[in-house]
């Protein structure tokens, strides 16, 4: 069991008041949308949380949904890690692993359970999940390695499953508002595009300090696969827009159809 690592930091430790937080994001999101593939920011929720809930109010229903991450810690060591068996914990319950899942990527993937330990950017993804729906599974993956290369082999070995991908990241980090806006979207255009080679090219170009550019790539690789035709913005703001700091980090909400 993997229990709760920033529950009370990141996110309400309290049912009743994540619980109401969250209606509170829901309601304020609007959308006839229905995603196989969508991009969330990770941060706190009082930061993030509402952009973040217009990905997850886009994603279609699904029986698995695999949630890919960056590696904020070096567990992962340059690879690329899944959770193994059993279950996820958050305060609205328990998450079972698809294990059949799990075994369908064992040639992209590999399963340890301590590199997964104290990561927060599938974790605050869940509880989210656990709102809309009442049974799923799920596959948590952090990407050590965010090579363009690696990116691909992860979507395309996605695509062979019957699931919904979220790609958790954020954008632009500790950087000035208006600069955070202008690279960010540069860079967010390629996403919309599905073109996940010049994704890379324009952060590289302009230096934008995405942390899950690997997932971001592998979401994309995987829409393509499942016939997806563009990508939507939903949704874009910084902490900025909540703490008034003049460094911010950027937050983007995008769904692929």
């Amino acid at each position: 069991m993997r229990k709760p690592y920033v529950a009370g930091q990141f996110y309400p430790d309290s049912v009743e008041e994540l619980t109401s937080m969250l209606t509170s994001f829901f309601k304020q999101t609007k959308t006839n949308l229905k995603s196989i593939a969508g991009i969330a920011p990770h941060a706190g929720y009082v930061y993030s949380g509402q952009t973040a809930a217009h990905t997850h109010a886009a994603l279609d229903k699904a029986d698995t949904y695999v949630i890919i991450e960056p590696d904020h810690t070096g567990a992962a060591m340059g690879g690329n890690i899944a959770y193994p068996k059993g279950k996820w914990e958050t305060p609205l319950g328990t998450v079972k692993i698809n294990e059949t899942a799990l075994e369908t990527l064992q040639n992209v993937v590999s399963i340890n359970e301590k590199a997964h330990a104290f990561e927060h950017s599938i974790e605050v993804h869940l509880p989210f999940l656990q709102f809309q729906n009442d049974d799923f599974e799920i596959v948590p993956i952090i990407m050590g390695d965010q090579s363009l290369e690696s990116a691909r082999q992860l979507g395309n070995a996605l695509a062979s499953l019957n699931c919904a991908v979220i790609a958790s990241t954020d954008f632009s980090h500790y950087v000035p508002q208006a600069l955070a806006q202008e690279n960010d979207n540069y860079a967010i255009q390629s996403v919309l595009d599905l073109d996940e080679a010049d994704f890379y090219r324009r952060i590289r170009e302009r230096n934008v300090s995405t942390c899950g550019r690997g997932p971001i790539a592998a979401a994309i690789t995987f829409a393509k696969h499942k016939t997806c035709i563009e990508g939507r913005l939903l949704d874009y703001s910084t902490s900025g827009d909540i703490t008034g700091d003049p460094s911010v980090v950027g937050y983007a909400s995008i769904a692929f159809i």
